[in-house]
């Protein structure tokens, strides 16, 4: 199996050259409506096609445009979709995809205040959600936060000090840290399937000891390539029972079958960009850098193919009424006092 998802590894890197930039910038309105626009960047078979996860044709403004790169000769194209929300729920609505594909980009944004007479605060999120399709784990309980970078957004400032054999060393491990991640979550996502239909058939369900076992089977299969199939015969052979089979012949596993082929094994270095204008002063931020109260985010979309990338602004706006009520609560008290009556 090893061997297999080192050809997909492969193919997502020879068809990295395809892959699309995108940018993505948001303006806050005072009034609460929300602007956003969206620009693929690519080549035209690219960006003529649907380069967008979201439906154009629900209110967007579409364009195109192209630009010849002066110092390589080669032409960029673009896709600029523009549109305005009545409210950052509808921005949800609009980005949070329900038939959901590793292909696409699940957005969901989020935006909370809290009002303290003076001030209203507000803290924006804009989460790319992970395109993994489990969630029993986290990838950050096995790599760290440089081995990560390394690993899934091409960062590699982590090994620029390291030698030849230590950076082999560094690789290696990361890689194997990957697998564990893998295997382990395909391991708990084929016991919760099992004992799913084991609880719609009244049968009992796997233990704590089949767990392990199952895990230990999809821990080899780096090397030894058992299919679904095999691990329901094995399984079905240490508990001398045969319904993991049967399962498996009514389909059962098919979805998952489906995942492991097209959505487990996962890598893409496409360019991201993000920028956010807001009604208010913006005094927390998680962006790569803030210029002029516009905080910029830069990414690769490898940052949330295994775990989610939330973008956070959080803000303040002046409730200027609350001092103009207070100051003439001052006034009208201070008039109060000098025209009390002397007795």
């Amino acid at each position: 199996m090893k061997n297999k998802w080192i050809f997909i590894l492969l193919i997502f890197v020879l068809s990295a050259c395809d892959d699309l930039t995108f940018r993505y910038f948001t303006r806050i309105n005072s009034d609460g409506t929300v602007y956003k626009r969206v620009v693929a960047e690519g080549d035209s078979s690219a960006v003529y096609g649907q380069p967008f996860s979201f439906d154009v044709d629900d209110g967007w403004t579409v364009k195109y445009d192209k630009k010849i790169q002066a110092e390589v000769g080669d032409t960029l194209f673009y896709a600029i979709a523009e549109r305005t929300f009545a409210s950052v729920s509808e921005v949800t609505e609009c980005f949070k995809i329900e038939n959901d594909s590793v292909f696409l980009d699940n957005i969901e944004v989020t935006l909370e205040s809290k009002f303290l007479w003076f001030f209203t605060f507000y803290e924006y999120k804009e989460a790319f959600i992970q395109r993994f399709p489990y969630r029993h784990l986290s990838i950050d309980d096995y790599l760290s936060k440089e081995e990560f970078a390394y690993v899934f957004m091409d960062d590699t400032k982590c090994v620029e000090h390291m030698t030849k054999e230590e950076e082999k060393v560094f690789d290696n491990r990361s890689e194997e840290k990957f697998w564990q991640f893998i295997t382990n979550s395909l391991a708990i996502e084929f016991v919760r399937l099992a004992n799913g239909y084991a609880r719609d058939n009244s049968l009992d369900f796997l233990n704590k000891k089949d767990s392990i076992f199952a895990n230990e089977i999809f821990s080899s299969s780096i090397e030894n390539s058992p299919e679904v199939n095999d691990v329901c015969l094995l399984v079905d052979k240490r508990k001398g029972v045969t319904w993991l089979s049967a399962a498996f012949q009514s389909g059962w596993f098919s979805e998952f079958e489906r995942q492991i082929e097209d959505e487990v094994i996962l890598i893409d270095n496409s360019d991201y960009s993000a920028q956010l204008e807001v009604p208010g002063f913006i005094y927390e931020t998680n962006a790569n850098e803030l210029e002029d109260n516009v905080p910029k985010w830069a990414f690769k979309r490898g940052g949330f193919l295994y775990k989610d990338m939330v973008l956070v602004t959080k803000y303040r706006t002046i409730n200027y009424w609350a001092f103009m009520l207070v100051g003439l609560l001052v006034v009208l008290l201070g008039l109060s006092f000098f025209k009390r009556p002397k007795g």
